[in-house]
C-alpha cells in the first residue's frame, strides 16, 4: 500500500513485497531515492521520525516480479540484491552512510554501457544494471549484474522494464525518487 504524507511516500508490504513503478524508457538510466527504512516510518517521535521496528526496500529495476535487481536499506544496512527466476543473490552490502540525525539513506540503480563489451560480442549483454548508494563522497558501488537478466532476452513478456519503490516488509518512507535517462550514456554522465 502506498499513501502520500507530508514526510514522504509511505510504501507499506501487506501480503507480501509491495512494489510501486513507472517504465524505463531509455536505454541508460539513473535512479535515486532518498529512504528512512529499518525503522518505523511515523512512530513515537513523529511522522517520518524514528521509532520502532520498520521495515527494507529501496529502488528496483525489474522485468517482472521473479527478474529484478534492488538496492535497499534495513537496519543501518545497504545491500543489492538480485533475482534471477528462483535464484537470488546478495550482490553487495555495507554499512549505511546516511545523516545519522534523520536516518536518510540515499540509493541508487544504474543502467550503464557494459565495462568490457565488445561490439558484437555475444558473451556479455550491452549494458550492465549498477547498485549502490550516493553520499558526500559520491557513489559507492555496491554490485552490477548483467542487464539482459531484466530483459524479454531471459525473463520472456512484452511490456519491457519497470522502475520504481519496492517495500520488501514491513513499512518504508521514501523522501524522494528521481528518475534521469538518455539514449545517449554521454548525455546522462553529465546530468
Amino acid at each position: 500500500m502506498l499513501k502520500v504524507t507530508d514526510h514522504g511516500r509511505r510504501l507499506t508490504a501487506t501480503a507480501g513485497p509491495a512494489f510501486v513503478g513507472r517504465r524505463q524508457e531509455h536505454l541508460y538510466m539513473r535512479v535515486r531515492a532518498v529512504v528512512i527504512a529499518g525503522q518505523k516510518a511515523g512512530g513515537p517521535s513523529g511522522p517520518g521520525g524514528p521509532g520502532g521496528p520498520g521495515g527494507s526496500g529501496g529502488p528496483e529495476l525489474r522485468i517482472d516480479a521473479r527478474h529484478a535487481v534492488r538496492v535497499e536499506g534495513a537496519d543501518g544496512r545497504v545491500r543489492a540484491v538480485a533475482r534471477i527466476g528462483a535464484a537470488h543473490a546478495v550482490l553487495g552490502e555495507a554499512a549505511a552512510t546516511g545523516a545519522a540525525a534523520t536516518g536518510e539513506t540515499t540509493l541508487e540503480l544504474r543502467v550503464v554501457p557494459h565495462s568490457a563489451a565488445m561490439p558484437f560480442g555475444t558473451d556479455m549483454g550491452p549494458y550492465e544494471v549498477v547498485a549502490g548508494t550516493s553520499g558526500p563522497d559520491g557513489f559507492r558501488e555496491l554490485g552490477r549484474i548483467d542487464g539482459r537478466y531484466f530483459s524479454t532476452e531471459v525473463a520472456a513478456g512484452m511490456t519491457g522494464r519497470t522502475v520504481g519503490l519496492v517495500c520488501s516488509e514491513g513499512e518504508v518512507l521514501f523522501r524522494s525518487f528521481t528518475y534521469s535517462g538518455a539514449d545517449d550514456p554521454e548525455a546522462l554522465d553529465g546530468r
